[in-house]
Parts: C-alpha cells; structure tokens; sequence
C-alpha cells in the first residue's frame, strides 16, 4: 500500500543528504594542503590539551583519534602501572572494549551482564 501524503504536503521523497561542503570551504582545503601542513599532533593539538587540562583542572591531557584509542590507551597506562592482570568484561560487548582488554591483559573474562 503505497503512503498518501497528507493534504498541503507535496511528496515525502526527501534527499538523504545534501552537498553542504561549498567551494569556498573546498578551496580553503586545496590551499592548507598545497604547503606541507603537519595535519597530526601539530603544535596546536599540544596546545589544546594543555588549556583542556587547565580547563579540567589536571596535570596532563592526551587527546587520541577515537573511543576505541582512548580505550586502549587507558587499559595500556593500568597495565604499565599495574602489571597484567585480568579484566572482567560484559558478555554483551563491542570490538572497542574486547581488542584492547585482550591485548593489554594477561587474561580476560566474561560475565552476565
């Protein structure tokens, strides 16, 4: 049965999306990468997480790519300051948390969760 849209309302063939990148944020691209710009842990990151940390009231801020980096960079710093170990993980988990638990631990195992 097809939908019927309501009255005043001329079709329900919406766009997923739309092109919103305009040329002039395509040429301010093109001119940043035609130097030798240093894309990753620049000077400006460093900076960032130093007013990150002041922000957040610690020492030290160390900003990564992703959840999954942050997972496993935090499970590498308890192992390197703890030692191996076991982690305990819930049966329903994602990739994100398992890979780096099984390569930062010695062990890891399941329980219900």
């Amino acid at each position: 049965m097809a939908s019927v849209p309501r009255a005043g309302v001329e079709s329900l063939d919406w766009p997923l999306m739309s092109n919103n990148i305009t040329a002039e944020d395509r040429q301010a691209v093109i001119e940043l990468l035609q130097g030798d710009p240093i894309l990753t842990q620049s000077a400006q990151v460093a900076a960032f997480e130093q007013e990150w940390s002041a922000w957040a009231g610690v020492k030290h801020s160390v900003f990564v790519n992703s959840g999954s980096s942050a997972n496993l960079l935090t499970l590498a710093a308890l192992r390197e300051t703890r030692g191996p170990g076991e982690v305990i993980l819930p049966t329903s988990r994602s990739s994100w948390i398992s890979i780096p638990a099984a390569w930062a631990w010695t062990r890891s195992r399941s329980c219900a969760s």
